[in-house]
């Protein structure tokens, strides 16, 4: 819930960070998955903290912050594949820096950052190379990275009704009307992970 808020207050103000915070502290799914000590919220948290360690990053410039986006988002992705997908959003907000240089610097330190905490949680990527690549060529594997996406738009609508309510469904579809509507880097980079994860 605190990185919720000090990503909303990075990126907007205190009102849309409390409003963030308050949402995420309500959210049905986040709970009952809890509840049950499922996975996804340790890959909501991993995420959300690597997204919040970017923006850091992009403000103080610090290479250190940028390491420690690509590890948390790393984790994340060992703990749950399709979270690799944040990287999506690390990428856009790494692309803010002043110079071409930079902005391929701190792609390089996220990306072997990335690596190191993918490899800490799943050794097994390099312990048994050749299983890992065929199970990631596997049919099983791209279930799991499709895992949340629809053939249809009234299917996915059933889904997010289902596990988030009427409520934040409606706010989350408000915040990719909005973020098409008033286009800039911070919605781009927001709206990127739920965009391509959900589809």
């Amino acid at each position: 819930i605190g990185v919720v808020y000090g990503i909303g207050k990075s990126l907007f103000d205190r009102r849309a960070a409390l409003l963030a915070a308050a949402v995420t502290a309500l959210s049905y799914l986040l709970v009952h998955l809890s509840h049950f000590a499922k996975i996804e919220p340790l890959e909501t948290f991993l995420v959300t903290s690597s997204f919040a360690l970017a923006l850091k990053a992009l403000k103080s410039g610090r290479k250190f912050s940028y390491a420690l986006a690509g590890l948390f988002s790393g984790l994340a992705a060992a703990v749950k594949y399709n979270a690799a997908l944040v990287l999506v959003s690390l990428f856009i907000i790494s692309w803010k820096a002043e110079s071409p240089k930079d902005r391929w610097g701190h792609l390089t330190i996220i990306f072997g950052s990335f690596l190191l905490g993918f490899l800490l949680l799943m050794p097994y990527a390099l312990l048994d190379l050749n299983h890992f690549l065929s199970d990631l060529r596997s049919f099983a594997f791209f279930k799991v990275l499709r895992m949340g996406q629809t053939d249809s738009f009234g299917e996915w609508w059933r889904t997010s009704v289902r596990w988030l309510g009427y409520g934040l469904t409606a706010l989350y579809l408000s915040g990719v009307f909005y973020g098409l509507f008033h286009p800039n880097w911070k919605t781009y980079a927001l709206l990127a992970f739920p965009m391509v994860h959900f589809g």
